[in-house]
């Protein structure tokens, strides 16, 4: 039978024993048994070293069991402080500070380490700051930087690594930079950092320092430092979030102070009308407020069915639309005018559905508009009235001066004439013409502002009421005089002459409008800023249109047929009531009637009481008293010689200033009134009575017919006496009479 393997211990002892050939033979018997015996041996130490391998390998799997129960344990340790880090997280998160102090006295605590600090880099990404340090002890620090241009490799393995673990921190290239300056004074051997990330961006450090012996940090250790690394860059990007959502909440804020600070009309609609946003100014405007308001319908298409057309536009096509001008109602019912800017609002996906419209109250740009253009009118009428002023004013001295013995001397023939006799009616024609040019003079004069004004306190309404009776004598039978006065009015600084006439001609001028039945309204008020007294006289008649009104105080325009106006009527109240400081404005519609508003500056004096005017001496009446008299006309000179001899008085005639000193010399204490011209040759007459004035005391009458003769300004200084050329015997003679009486 074949023979079976021997065991490979025995074979191994045979072939020591017999060699490779295998043969046994007897003389290797007891060799054979020591070989067997051997083999035994060998089997026992072989099995001796199984058992204490076996023995071995068990010691050691419980002391890797006990090792990883151990690090299990750890783990969770370090497992439960992050877990209380994140509660801490979730219940002071508002406070980093508080929080960061919680981190690095959990990070020394649990690991355990002599220091942890947490470090935030600066918005550059150039600068780690520290944030908070817990060092030996438990204090607490803050405050140091570290910039990345004087430790580049640490800089560097933190922005590429998740985490630095320099178990030997001054050997280790990326932590050894800090060994001089830092790790040795401090006697730190070991450095565990975890980078703070918000995705792929560095916001810090989180970093563990071990004093003493060196130290390998576990993978523990280096999770825990991550996790910790991870609730704080939660933390940091929680508390910017809330930042940026406070400093979103507080430009907000701001930008709707300023949308309600604004005074245009800040609003935004949707495509129902809806406001989805108004500002302050558009809740004052409908008088109500912002909440009550938003979310509602316009109150134009509301209330006032306004079509929304012009929204249309902007929702539709999205483009701008510039509405120049609107008008509209506000809540205390004033028409307003509104200049509106619609915008579409265009949101990420490209739609639209709102519309933003800002709307600026152009109300009082327009008013200042109409004013300005009235303004420019009212120079253009001055320019043009200027013109005809500078005529007026160049002809009225010697016109008057040459009217002057005209009227007198026809008077005077007149005197002796009754009715029928021979020259009578032509004389009357003469006298007739010469009112009639002296009246157009003074017209030019009064139209160009340059007639002599003697200006008084006077109430208007008592003015008006003296003045009806003769306004009713010229008002037809076919219109009704209506007088609407206010009582108690502040006086007025006025010429009652010049009052008179503005009165009687746009009476005149409205009756002359109404060709049915109708009426004239003359209405009077006051108004406080600034004080003035207001004038109004409307008509119902047939109006006139805009072109007309432009053109209605124009010197010598006139709509009348011929013969019927010289179109200097309104000129000369425009002239006038400019005069006076005041202001004359016309309204007027076709078929609707016109009115004419005039303003006068009211003035804190009484008004002066009106008295009976002086009555003319008759031609005959003897009189003592002794006149010098001073006019370079030859023909005014001798009738006023004339008038006042036949008058009874004592007539002194001088044709010079020179002439007349030397009278007053040669008649020292005789004299009792100079009566002189203004404008003489060498000197003027109020330079000519001053220079009397050395040996007079007796008043003076100042004679002219032109007011600049008197005064620049065109009005008279109080007690200065005038008698305006050309002038009639009985004004000639009242006016002596009155001052010589005073």
């Amino acid at each position: 039978m074949p023979s079976r393997p021997h065991h490979r211990l025995l074979a191994a002892q045979l072939r020591k024993l017999v060699g490779d050939s295998g043969e046994v033979r007897a003389e290797h018997l007891p060799a054979l048994l020591a070989a067997v015996s051997s083999a035994y041996e060998e089997a026992d130490q072989h099995r001796e070293l199984l058992e204490r391998s076996i023995t071995l390998t068990s010691d050691e799997l419980g002391t890797h069991n006990r090792e990883l129960r151990g690090r299990q344990a750890r783990l969770r340790q370090l497992n439960a402080v992050v877990l209380d880090q994140a509660r801490a997280i979730a219940d002071a998160w508002t406070d980093l500070d508080a929080l960061f102090r919680s981190m690095t006295a959990a990070v020394c605590g649990a690991m355990p380490v002599a220091r942890a600090g947490i470090w935030l880099l600066d918005g550059h990404g150039q600068v780690l700051r520290l944030a908070d340090a817990q060092g030996e002890g438990g204090a607490h620090s803050s405050g140091l930087e570290l910039a990345a241009r004087d430790y580049p490799r640490y800089f560097a393995a933190m922005a590429e690594q998740r985490i630095v673990a320099a178990h030997d921190a001054i050997g280790d290239p990326r932590t050894a930079e800090f060994a001089d300056g830092y790790l040795r004074p401090l006697g730190i051997t070991g450095m565990l950092d975890a980078g703070i990330r918000h995705g792929s961006t560095l916001l810090g450090v989180v970093c563990a320092e071990h004093v003493g012996p060196g130290r390998v940090w576990t993978e523990e250790e280096q999770a825990f430092v991550a996790s910790i690394a991870d609730l704080i860059s939660l933390a940091v990007e929680s508390d910017r979030r809330r930042q940026a959502e406070r400093e979103v909440d507080r430009q907000r804020t701001f930008l709707r102070q300023i949308i309600d600070l604004s005074p245009n009309l800040i609003y935004a609609k949707d495509r129902e009308c809806h406001f989805t946003m108004v500002n302050q100014a558009v809740a004052d405007f409908f008088g109500t407020t912002v909440a009550e308001l938003t979310g509602v319908v316009d109150p134009r298409v509301a209330v006032h069915g306004v079509p929304a057309c012009r929204d249309l536009p902007a929702l539709d096509q999205g483009r701008e639309v510039f509405v120049p001008e609107e008008e509209m109602v506000n809540a205390r019912g004033e028409v307003r005018v509104l200049q509106t800017t619609k915008r579409p609002i265009i949101e990420a996906d490209g739609t639209i559905a709102q519309l933003l419209s800002v709307s600026t109250d152009i109300t009082e740009r327009k008013r200042a508009e109409l004013e300005r253009t009235e303004l420019e009118a009212s120079l253009r009428q001055a320019q043009r009235i200027e013109s005809v002023g500078l005529l007026a004013g160049g002809i009225a001295h010697d016109f008057n001066n040459i009217l002057t013995p005209i009227m007198a001397n026809a008077e005077m023939g007149l005197m002796g004439l009754g009715a029928g006799q021979p020259l009578h009616e032509e004389l009357s024609e003469i006298l007739q013409a010469a009112r009639a040019a002296r009246d157009l003079v003074a017209q030019l004069l009064a139209l160009s502002r340059k007639q002599l004004l003697e200006l008084r306190p006077i109430d208007l309404g008592q003015e008006i009421e003296r003045t009806s009776k003769m306004l009713t004598r010229l008002v037809p039978a076919h219109v009704d005089l209506h007088l609407e006065l206010t009582p108690g009015l502040p006086a007025i600084r006025a010429d009652r002459g010049q009052v008179q006439q503005v009165l009687v001609n746009l009476v005149v001028n409205a009756c002359d409008a109404i060709t049915g039945a109708g009426s004239v309204r003359i209405r009077t008020r006051s108004v406080d800023a600034p004080p003035r007294v207001v004038l109004e006289i409307a008509d119902t008649g047939a109006g006139m249109s805009d072109a007309t009104a432009a053109q209605i105080f124009d010197p010598f325009f006139t709509t009348k047929e011929a013969g019927r106006g010289t179109g200097l009527g309104l000129a000369t109240v425009y002239g006038i009531v400019r005069q006076h400081g005041g202001q004359i404005r016309v309204a007027s519609k076709l078929g609707a009637g016109t009115t004419f508003t005039i303003e006068l500056p009211a003035v804190d004096s009484r008004p002066v009481r009106v008295t009976a005017p002086p009555v003319a001496a008759s031609l005959g009446e003897r009189r003592d008293e002794t006149i010098l008299v001073v006019e370079d006309e030859s023909a005014v000179r001798s009738l006023v010689r004339r008038v006042l001899a036949a008058q009874g008085y004592h007539v002194l005639a001088a044709e010079t200033p020179r002439q007349a000193i030397d009278l007053v010399t040669s008649h020292q204490g005789v004299i009792d009134l100079v009566l002189t011209d203004v404008v003489l040759p060498g000197m003027n007459g109020r330079a000519l009575y001053e220079r009397l004035s050395r040996e007079l005391t007796c008043p003076v009458v100042y004679m002219s017919g032109h007011a600049r003769d008197i005064l620049g300004k065109g009005a008279l200084d109080p007690g200065t006496e005038f008698l305006r050329k050309p002038f009639s015997v009985a004004d000639l003679t009242a006016k002596v009479r009155q001052v010589l009486e005073r």
